[in-house]
């Protein structure tokens, strides 16, 4: 084989006649590495002056000359890069034979569909619901109490370091089941709790089956087959979840099939904090239950009773466990798309990659969630069950994945891992000590009680199951804690205590001011915006929301998602009768945002971020010479329409993106033309704002106007999602991407002086106070 064929069998490449002839390579999409090892094989393998060196030294000429090459070769990369992006959002399929694919594929389905089945209104959800509530939920109590008792006791008689591995694994067995058993007797008051059990199990469902069916295969290929399988299952309930609504319209979620299942899940009304809906109780009932308004689940319409409103449809709007058991089989499809992704990552050859591609994985997945929650405003019930699914989900995979290593090589790569985490972000271990210390202080506190008394036990040596303490041990040893507490007790002590306690009382002032201001003021200001300007003319409305918006984008901490969508509930409202319809007016209020976005960033750049670079202590903070701000200024530089320039101006916060292009002195008009793809992102949260005031419409039946609506709104608010976060994640690849490939015009760009003196003049200075306050 020549050296040619060695190089091009070696990356699994495909050429043509005619792209062997002018140089390009075509990359099949189904490699085994990833595109950064990819082109860094391909660097070592000797590409200069239009030849490729085999392994064996000899040459092979692929094009003229070299210019031409290193251009071609270029342009492949950054075309390969790309589609590495969007490809990504997909898991990579692992080649299995056709009996195996469809044995894992049946083995997929069938714990969805006992889930689907047993606890979903497809099945027998709420019959289930009743079943274990009527005769076990009084149980639960008692059976946590015994869980926390013998988890206690097995941490006291030191389980982990017990010789006997099976006697461990029978005592984790038991508790797992122990832990499950609870979490099905507490479903009738938190349905929530069976999606979490499912979650958590699906991996050991899969590990199980490895050790019956394939226990001769190693467990990391075993799990690598299974992102196929897993993918084109988790599609299954999804679909037949969709068939299932289109089947009969009492399948549907709306407002009236959401009050038919409160009623039959027993939901109890809620009047009020204050008993303000005390009178939407029903006149001809002394029953406080009873309602005053009824309804036609065919018809789609409510029946009120004298002096009885649709505001008393509120009544039922806390009653979140309809709508969980309801949406189960989306949820279960889900996990095992998630699932799917998991195991599609398991294909490199080193644990830390494994690691650092599932965590990016689980925060996109994690901050999806988080925003999906955020615009639907939904209750607590939801959004704690959404939180928690992923949170299990997680957790589920990392265990299959711990289980895929060996103890040796998870300690070697976990030093290899926290000495490159320790290396790119070790100037930010302060903050993230401050965060650790707000958030788990009580935790640790407990946690060091529970080892004083283990430690005690020990030295006691009552119990022959627990570590013994020979006479002979250290001091170190003999002490009132467990060697490992004291390890982790002088890692605290090393730490710059007075530096973590104050970013401790920074992280408590940032979350009062983005759960405060944020939300709640900016959630209680727009919905007293919209209850105000509803009746003006429209003239009128959109000078209003103009003005609002715009201050609104002004304050730093407020996204322009709620403003998007605070103009599509009142604009389209108003200006319906004006412009002939819905479609029109939508239209309408999408080029009003994006007028009021492009101006809001105009000022917020030139007015806000280059005035306030003429100081040295504004630019230092933002820390304008960092490898980060020097990147970004790279690429916001770049002429036309970049993909990631407009993913970081669209992903990108808005006021902290447009001040940072002003302190950066980019010009205006390649930044604003960059911004206005936004459209992408205005067009269907104002969609979703307008969708959300159409499905509170009513006939003078009282049948609803739109009973399509809130279907739309869900599939809107999803894409809504979808871009926000998707561009977020994309202008983060690009950030990292530029950081290794264009690493000369990042240092090429000239040093800010001025904030590198004062930069030296702080370091001595904490240098100094480090000391005086060390104790």
């Amino acid at each position: 084989m020549s050296a040619r064929e060695n190089v091009l069998a070696k990356y699994d490449m495909k050429t043509d006649v005619q792209g062997a002839e002018s140089g390009h390579v075509y990359y099949d999409q189904q490699l085994d590495v990833t595109a950064d090892e990819t082109m860094d094989e391909g660097e070592d393998t000797g590409h200069q002056d239009g030849l490729i060196t085999g392994n064996n030294g000899s040459t092979s000429i692929l094009s003229g000359n070299s210019d031409e090459l290193e251009e071609n070769k270029e342009k492949e990369k950054k075309r390969f890069n790309l589609l590495e992006c969007f490809a990504s959002a997909f898991p990579r399929v692992e080649p299995i034979k056709t009996t195996t694919f469809i044995f894992l594929s049946l083995m997929s389905l069938l714990p969805a569909a006992c889930y689907i089945i047993a606890f979903t209104d497809m099945g027998f959800g709420f019959t289930t619901y009743f079943y274990l509530s009527d005769l076990f939920s009084e149980y639960a109590t008692t059976l946590m109490g015994g869980i926390l008792l013998a988890a206690l006791i097995l941490y006291l008689l030191d389980m982990n370091t017990w010789k006997s591995s099976k006697a461990r694994y029978f005592f984790i067995f038991i508790l797992t089941g122990a832990v499950a058993t609870w979490g099905l007797f507490i479903a009738g008051d938190k349905p929530q709790s069976p999606i979490v059990i499912f979650s958590l199990l699906l991996p050991a469902w899969f590990y199980c089956i490895h050790l019956f069916f394939y226990s001769k295969k190693p467990l990391r290929v075993y799990i690598s087959w299974l992102s196929g399988p897993l993918f084109i299952t988790s599609f299954i309930p999804s679909l037949l979840f969709i068939g299932w609504c289109y089947l009969s319209e009492e399948n549907e979620w709306n407002s009236v099939t959401a009050i038919t299942m409160a009623e039959k899940s027993g939901c109890t009304p809620d009047y009020g904090e204050e008993n303000e809906l005390s009178y939407c109780k029903a006149a001809y009932s002394d029953d406080s239950n009873d309602v005053c308004f009824s309804h036609n689940a065919q018809d789609k319409k409510f029946i009120y009773e004298e002096g009885c409103d649709e505001q008393c449809l509120e009544v039922y709007s806390k009653c979140s466990n309809p709508f969980i058991i309801w949406v189960g089989p989306l949820l279960v499809g889900m996990g095992m798309f998630f699932l799917s992704f998991f195991a599609s990552f398991i294909h490199s050859k080193s644990l830390q990659q494994d690691l650092k591609n599932f965590v990016k994985l689980w925060i996109f997945i994690l901050g999806i969630f988080t925003v999906t929650i955020s615009l639907h405003g939904i209750s607590n019930d939801i959004s704690n069950t959404l939180l928690s699914f992923t949170f299990a989900a997680f957790a589920g995979s990392m265990l299959l994945l711990g289980a895929s290593q060996s103890s040796d090589d998870i300690e070697s790569e976990f030093e290899k891992i926290w000495e490159s985490i320790t290396e790119q972000f070790g100037a930010w271990f302060d903050i993230l000590r401050g965060f650790v210390i707000v958030t788990t202080l009580p935790i640790a506190i407990f946690y060091a009680c529970l080892s004083v008394v283990n430690q005690c036990i020990r030295k006691i040596g009552i119990f022959p199951c627990s570590k013994k303490i020979a006479p002979s041990d250290s001091d170190r040893v003999r002490g009132w804690l467990t060697d490992i507490t004291r390890k982790q007790y002088n890692v605290v002590k090393s730490w710059d205590r007075v530096k973590v306690i104050t970013y401790a009382v920074y992280w408590g002032l940032l979350y009062m001011s983005m759960n405060v201001i944020a939300t709640k003021f900016a959630t209680l200001f727009l919905g007293w915006v919209i209850s105000t300007v509803k009746e003006l003319p429209l003239v009128a409305v959109i000078f209003i929301m103009l003005a609002v918006g715009h201050a609104m984008f002004l304050i730093p901490v407020i996204p322009g998602v709620p403003v998007y969508l605070t103009l599509g509930i009142v604009v389209p409202a108003v200006a319906n009768e004006t412009f002939g319809g819905f479609p029109q007016s939508i239209s309408f209020t999408v080029l009003i945002g994006l007028l009021l976005k492009l101006f809001s960033s105009a000022v917020q750049q030139k007015l806000i971020g280059e005035k306030l670079s003429s100081s040295v202590a504004v630019r230092r903070t933002v820390n304008v010479n960092s490898s980060l701000m020097r990147t970004i200024r790279v690429l916001l530089s770049d002429p036309g329409l970049s993909t990631a320039k407009v993913s970081i101006l669209i992903g990108g916060p808005d006021w902290p993106t447009s001040v940072a292009a002003g302190l950066l002195r980019v010009n205006l008009l390649p930044i604003m033309i960059g911004t206005t793809p936004i459209v992408v992102l205005i067009a269907p949260t104002v969609f979703s704002g307008t969708l959300m005031y159409m499905k509170s419409v009513q006939k003078d039946d009282g049948s609803l106007a739109y009973p399509w609506s809130p279907t739309v709104l869900s599939i809107c608010l999803t894409v809504t999602v979808v871009v926000q976060f998707g561009s977020t994640l994309i202008a983060a690849y690009f950030v990292e991407q530029a950081g290794k490939t264009r690493i000369e015009e990042i240092n090429s760009a000239p040093i800010d002086e001025e904030v590198r003196l004062l930069e030296i003049a702080e370091e001595e200075q904490t240098r100094r106070y480090n000391e005086i306050t060390q104790w």
